[in-house]
């Protein structure tokens, strides 16, 4: 009997630290969560495996501990969302365009090809013009809880070629993603799927003669030593990755602690935001130095096939096409399109 009564409690114990929780009066509810990212990029290594812990542990005296893993570290980085939903791990952190194939609205916050100037426009879209109602409500039905939005710097393309007319992006060999490579197409362009690790010897041994992604990666990873012509003003302005949780892990937490992380990771967001931001201007800064010449292509014929693009998008499902609906209306008036 003692030693089933040792194998239930030491069960009990196992399970709690399994699942993050330990419910003795004044212990801590400790939280895994599992990244994309690699352990090397600093939005990881800093702002979350540091920042975000502290800010969290700060606002709740210690009462919430957030363990932090690198993508990769206990599952695939594409499948973060679906293992918080399922309970494997307590909380995730990912692009919001790695979704796109359960919940297809995501599409409009992940990098929107020439939908935002700046991040701070898709930060007051989220919070004041409906477009967090949207998400928010998407993930829930897909069994998470969004709790922290994070906007990252500016995304354009590099080439090895001058991209200055329509003329020149016909045939280009483009390394894109996502939504991305919808949009190269609209463009003429030939994009090719290649993970971003594989891009500089792709351009190096000509598989492709351009890239998209955001500033920083762009020059922390070097493409300007083969890419000497870029497009500015950017392709996209920013993009949204997000900080969720599985909601019955959250329900396990009492409402005043609910409260005080939710508003610490809502203060975390807007502060990765303004990082990531200053990341960017430094790495915009590095490509001017090291000779990039950022020229403008035809605005209005980029313009022209983004909004086909984006039409495409909007009659995906209903969250969609009312997500399309707040950002069109909202460039309607500040005049970026007629």
């Amino acid at each position: 009997m003692k030693k089933l009564l040792l194998c239930a409690v030491t069960v009990c114990l196992a399970l709690s630290l399994c699942f993050g929780v330990v419910t003795e009066a004044g212990a801590a509810y400790r939280f895994r969560l599992q990244s994309h990212l690699p352990a090397a990029d600093t939005l990881y290594s800093e702002l979350i495996a540091v920042n975000l812990v502290e800010k969290v542990r700060e606002a709740t005296d210690g009462q919430v501990i957030i363990t932090t893993f690198p993508g990769g570290a206990l599952i695939p980085p594409q499948e973060v969302f679906r293992a918080t939903a399922d309970g494997v791990i307590d909380m995730g952190h990912n692009q919001m365009g790695y979704q796109s194939g359960i919940i297809p609205s995501v599409l409009v916050v992940d990098g929107l090809p020439m939908g935002y100037n700046h991040y701070k426009q898709l930060q007051m879209l989220f919070n004041e013009r409906g477009l967090g109602d949207i998400f928010r409500a998407e993930y829930e039905k897909n069994g998470v809880l969004l709790l922290a939005p994070i906007a990252t710097d500016a995304y354009t393309v590099l080439s090895k070629v001058p991209l200055n007319t329509p003329a020149d992006w016909q045939g280009l060999k483009i390394r894109g993603f996502g939504i991305w490579n919808r949009y190269f197409e609209l463009l003429g362009a030939s994009p090719v799927e290649m993970p971003l690790a594989e891009t500089y010897m792709g351009l190096a041994l000509g598989t492709v003669d351009a890239v998209v992604t955001g500033l920083s990666p762009l020059f922390l990873l070097n493409f300007h030593e083969t890419c000497k012509h870029g497009v500015w003003p950017p392709m996209a302005g920013t993009a949204l990755q997000a900080v969720f949780i599985n909601p019955s892990v959250w329900n396990r937490l009492p409402e005043d602690l609910q409260q005080k992380m939710r508003k610490a990771l809502e203060e975390w967001g807007e502060e990765a935001s303004d990082a990531l931001e200053t990341k960017g201007t430094t790495a915009l800064r590095g490509l001017e130095a090291a000779g990039v010449d950022l020229a403008s292509t035809d605005n209005a014929w980029l313009m022209e096939h983004a909004l086909t693009l984006w039409e495409t998008l909007a009659a995906a499902d209903e969250a969609s096409a009312k997500a399309i609906e707040i950002v069109t209306d909202y460039l309607r008036e500040t005049g970026a399109i007629n």
